[in-house]
């Protein structure tokens, strides 16, 4: 049973490297920089090299089983990996100002921490 098993944790990782080695060629052989994969492969960054060039392999992993993701940020590439530890909240013995808001207000609140602007514009929605 053990060999089976090591059989197939070889299968594997042959498979995860001969992956990683076709995606890399054809994005070489089309003068692309980077390479983007996800879901089935380890989270990571690196770059991968062969006779014919080089180019930065990425891949995200997946957001079940290992919590990552790719993440661009000012013009860099980063792998993203969620701690719970990063996201807890502080608790208050005030009421938390968004449960007084309706759903459209949330929304806009949202909306203006994701724009480039002086959080002056609106977005209003037909109901």
């Amino acid at each position: 049973m053990s060999k089976n098993i090591k059989n197939s944790v070889k299968k594997a990782v042959k498979f995860i490297n001969d992956f990683e080695k076709t995606a890399a060629d054809i994005a070489i052989s089309n003068q692309y920089d980077y390479v983007i994969c996800g879901h089935i492969h380890h989270p990571e960054i690196k770059n991968i090299t062969t006779e014919n060039g080089n180019v930065v392999y990425m891949n995200s992993g997946d957001w079940i089983e290992n919590l990552t993701a790719l993440e661009y940020y000012n013009k860099e590439w980063k792998l993203f990996r969620y701690n719970e530890e990063d996201f807890k909240l502080e608790k208050h013995d005030e009421e938390d100002e968004l449960s007084t808001l309706n759903n459209s207000e949330i929304f806009n609140k949202m909306l203006v921490g994701f724009m480039e602007n002086d959080g002056t514009t609106e977005i209003k929605f037909k109901r």
